[in-house]
């Protein structure tokens, strides 16, 4: 019940409560047909109650006005609800992003850091490969120093066991030569001498024909 129906109703209350106090002497409620008061009352019930139930059409406006109201308010607040929603899965998102950059950033210091590590141990690799092939090949001009001088020596001995030969043909013949060097064990000392000779020279004008260029390849 509004506030102007509540008025309304103890307007009509006071009225009867005065009518009944100053002009009604018994308690039957029923005034005199002259009783200008009683007249004056009954047209202002008359008006307030025309008053009342234009005050009730207008409330039934307002009621209608109302629900509509908390209708849009309700979808307003369902609007708002899904607002919120959105809010907090873009800054969740938001933060999972972050994350995501800072791990990839740690990711990145950890590949520079690794890389930093595998740059160094590579100098470490190159200079100790270095060495090597230095040292191969100062192993392999060593080895051809050595070769040159055996195939000099046994370049010398072997003109020599060929002038001894030539020289020693000319007083027997070759199956006594043979003999000879058969009964003293020293014909196949000779001949395994002779091809230890010719091995070295093969070797040897295999790395001399190799170009500075080859050599690590040939190593």
């Amino acid at each position: 019940m509004s506030t102007k129906s509540v008025a309304f109703n103890n307007i009509v209350k006071e009225l009867k409560f005065e009518y009944e106090k100053n002009y009604v002497k018994n308690q039957d409620f029923e005034p005199k047909e002259n009783n200008e008061i009683y007249k004056e009352m009954l047209n202002e019930i008359k008006r307030l109650q025309k008053e009342n139930k234009g005050l009730q059409e207008k409330i039934k406006v307002d009621s209608q006005i109302l629900a509509n109201c908390q209708y849009e308010n309700s979808i307003l607040n369902d609007e708002k609800k899904i607002i919120e929603e959105l809010r907090q899965k873009y800054k969740s998102e938001k933060n999972n992003y972050k994350n995501n950059i800072q791990n990839n950033c740690k990711i990145i210091e950890n590949y520079q850091h690794e890389n930093m590590l595998l740059n160094n141990e590579n100098r470490e690799i190159d200079k100790k490969y270095q060495y090597e092939i230095k040292k191969l090949k100062e192993e392999a001009h060593n080895d051809i120093n050595r070769i040159e001088y055996e195939r000099d020596f046994f370049k010398q001995k072997n003109e020599e066991s060929l002038n001894f030969i030539l020289f020693i043909s000319n007083f027997i013949n070759i199956d006594t030569f043979r003999n000879l060097f058969y009964k003293y064990g020293t014909y196949e000392n000779f001949h395994y001498d002779i091809e230890i000779y010719n091995e070295n020279i093969n070797n040897i004008n295999n790395i001399e024909n190799i170009e500075d260029e080859e050599f690590d390849n040939f190593l």
